[in-house]
């Protein structure tokens, strides 16, 4: 074949070289669709426009920056995104320049906007704790210009939707992990001055009286009870009264009364009253002593053998 070197359109020498170099570009395109063959990964040492419309129907993966100036068909297939990437909460913070478009933003840092990439750039964003995202012309929320309280697995979409100096994102489909729309106000924790949301408490907690959080129903007060002739009842704070109907005591003997259970701290106070309608507590004749936590001594003077009634508080 015979070359003729000269100008090219008029501008550039036709050489030696320059022949060279446009057949070495035509050998690298062919040997870059010959390298696109499904299930190739694409290798570029620089970023790549790809014009026209394409299809690609196999795994394929772009390990670079391409830019489709065409349609893009994936045939049978789907677009697979990179796993979520973990990024830093800052005033202006990288979601953009992230190799994922899944972000998981953590701290606690209040954002007001995010970097410049481009313009039709979305994210999907998930937040790790809570923050504050602030709106403004950079940062524009979707409910009604106000700022929004993050919190835990709060889900969002964001894209670009200016660039240099009229940066700007638009948040979108915000979804509260709460599930509590977020037009809403997330109803706070009840308190002695505040209307809201409280535990029930159990019983256990409704007995110890020390919770300030949980509310107390009248079936848990009920609870810690056994009403009989021989009983008990239970009551918040700790403050138990404690009965029952003792056997017969002979003249001039005593009897040890054990409680079925011990108070936890001690016994305050014993009442004794002797069947019959007689009471003698405290006239030399009948008494109380050995006062302990789980148990105390009756002893019994005239009168012949007795029952008593008694009564204890303690705690």
């Amino acid at each position: 074949m015979k070359v003729n070197f000269g100008k090219i359109n008029g501008e550039q020498d036709l050489t030696p070289d320059r022949l060279n170099q446009i057949l070495s570009n035509i050998q690298h395109a062919f040997q870059f669709v010959q390298d696109n063959k499904e299930g190739d990964t694409l290798y570029k040492t620089q970023d790549n426009t790809i014009e026209g419309a394409n299809t690609f129907s196999g795994a394929n993966t772009f390990s670079n920056t391409n830019t489709f100036s065409n349609t893009l068909t994936m045939s049978g297939a789907a677009i697979n995104h990179a796993t979520v990437a973990s990024v830093a909460s800052a005033t202006a913070t990288g979601i953009g320049a992230a190799a994922s478009n899944n972000i998981s933003i953590a701290g606690t840092t209040t954002i007001a906007g995010f970097d410049d990439i481009a313009i039709g750039v979305t994210r999907n964003i998930v937040f790790a704790g809570a923050l504050q995202l602030t709106h403004s012309s950079a940062l524009l929320l979707p409910n009604n210009g106000s700022n929004i309280a993050t919190a835990a697995n709060d889900t969002c979409e964001a894209s670009q939707t200016g660039t240099g100096g009229s940066l700007a994102w638009r948040i979108t489909n915000y979804q509260r992990a709460s599930g509590v729309p977020l037009s809403e106000t997330a109803t706070p924790a009840a308190s002695a001055s505040t209307a809201g949301i409280a535990e029930l408490a159990t019983d256990a907690e409704a007995l110890a009286g020390t919770d300030t959080t949980r509310i107390v129903t009248s079936a848990s007060l009920a609870s810690s009870k056994s009403l009989g002739s021989i009983g008990f009842q239970k009551f918040p704070g700790g403050l138990e009264i404690k009965w029952g109907v003792s056997s017969s005591v002979a003249q001039d003997s005593s009897l040890t009364i054990t409680y079925a259970t011990a108070f936890t701290t001690a016994t305050y106070s014993v009442v004794i009253t002797g069947n019959g309608g007689l009471t003698i507590a405290g006239q030399g004749e009948d008494t109380v002593d050995s006062i302990s936590a789980s148990q105390f001594i009756i002893r019994h003077g005239q009168d012949g053998a007795r029952t008593f009634n008694w009564i204890a508080i303690g705690k």
